[in-house]
């Protein structure tokens, strides 16, 4: 399993907590990762990712019974989210991380069960009407991919996600929830809390909660710090292997909306972490845009996932020399 592929630089390394005017320099860490829930203990490997150690508090191992826990799932070496019928169009979606699965993208995605992703449908997420000055000029493409699986209905226990419309405030509890790496390299899912207060300073050295991190492909991001001295639920949850493609929910309205999709994490292992999450408003548009059938999909049901998989690693060189 991929854990780390790179070490990779912010466009401004220097994130600025909302309440603290101090900077700190970091490196961007782009991996697969995965989710360390209250007071479970953060280890290093030389030269891997920070990864989660065994025994995690059993109450964030389990559906909490408030946000969609059983919408994301496993997904490789990472995580994904079950988007539904978001279109209502009758074809129902996945979205992840589109830097997880480099070596083979998998042809099933596991919610409880396994279900077959439909070959032809995967499709890397773009910035097309994403413009940030202050972050300067976009890729083409961002961290973000989504793909339809083979059913026709929501599965039991499934629900068509409501997606997000803002950045979520500095003070909004934030639900993330994602497939950790334990030590055995046995997986794991966890939740936990945080808040969305770090920043970053952008072009012109001004703080920004909304920020432009460049991994597979530039995409526009929040960030939760983590505090691994709190007591409250908010600043406890940290990123780490295994979970880029996990979901970040929160409350609006009575109703859980999926705000951010987990890529990245920066700082230092076990305080002042960061965890980096896609702005799910910002690509919202972009996330319907790409939730329909492809034409003559019904004919693509025959073509192998290996096909679908030269084709996406021709289309990622292209963008490797960009």
């Amino acid at each position: 399993m991929r854990l780390l592929r790179s070490h990779l630089r912010f466009v401004a390394d220097r994130f600025r907590r909302s309440h603290d005017t101090s900077l700190r320099s970091s490196s961007l860490l782009a991996l697969s990762l995965g989710l360390a829930g209250a007071l479970n203990l953060l280890s290093v490997a030389p030269g891997q990712a920070v990864i989660v150690a065994a025994g995690a508090d059993p109450t964030y191992t389990s559906n909490p019974g408030t946000f969609p826990w059983n919408n994301v799932g496993q997904f490789g070496d990472g995580s994904a989210v079950y988007l539904g019928d978001i279109n209502n169009n009758g074809t129902y979606w996945v979205i992840t991380a589109a830097h997880i699965n480099s070596n083979s993208l998998p042809n099933t995605v596991q919610f409880g069960s396994a279900y077959n992703v439909v070959a032809g449908s995967y499709v890397q997420l773009t910035n097309t009407g994403v413009n940030y000055p202050n972050w300067g000029t976009l890729s083409t493409y961002a961290d973000l991919a989504m793909f339809q699986i083979n059913v026709n209905s929501n599965p039991s226990g499934l629900v068509t996600l409501q997606l997000g419309t803002s950045l979520p405030s500095n003070v909004q509890t934030l639900s993330m929830v994602g497939f950790s790496t334990n030590i055995d390299n046995s997986r794991t899912k966890r939740w936990g809390q945080n808040v969305a207060n770090g920043a970053m300073l952008d072009l012109n050295s001004q703080p920004q909660r909304l920020m432009k991190i460049t991994t597979y492909g530039d995409t526009m991001v929040f960030a939760t710090h983590f505090n691994s001295t709190a007591t409250n639920p908010p600043s406890l949850a940290q990123a780490v292997a295994g979970d880029s493609g996990g979901g970040v929910f929160s409350l609006n309205g009575g109703i859980y909306e999926l705000s951010g999709i987990m890529l990245a994490v920066s700082g230092s292992p076990g305080a002042d972490q960061f965890t980096l999450a896609a702005n799910i408003a910002t690509y919202r548009a972009e996330i319907f845009a790409k939730a329909i059938p492809e034409p003559g999909a019904v004919g693509l049901l025959a073509v192998g996932l290996a096909g679908l998989y030269l084709r996406g690693r021709k289309h990622r060189c292209q963008r490797a020399t960009q």
